[in-house]
């Protein structure tokens, strides 16, 4: 199954968008990705709490 793309609007404290946002450009990845990553993290971490 093909990847769909799923617009999403929110808001983030500006001390999180900071340290985000360095964090990407010391690794040369968009922040996108990491907010990506970030995601797949906590929901790996609420699968693995209900195991």
């Amino acid at each position: 199954m093909k990847n769909q793309i799923v617009y999403v609007k929110g808001r983030l404290e500006s001390d999180l968008h900071k340290e985000l946002k360095g964090i990407a450009d010391s690794e040369k990845r968009s922040m996108v990705f990491l907010l990506n990553e970030a995601v797949k993290l906590l929901i790996e971490k609420h699968k693995s709490a209900k195991a």
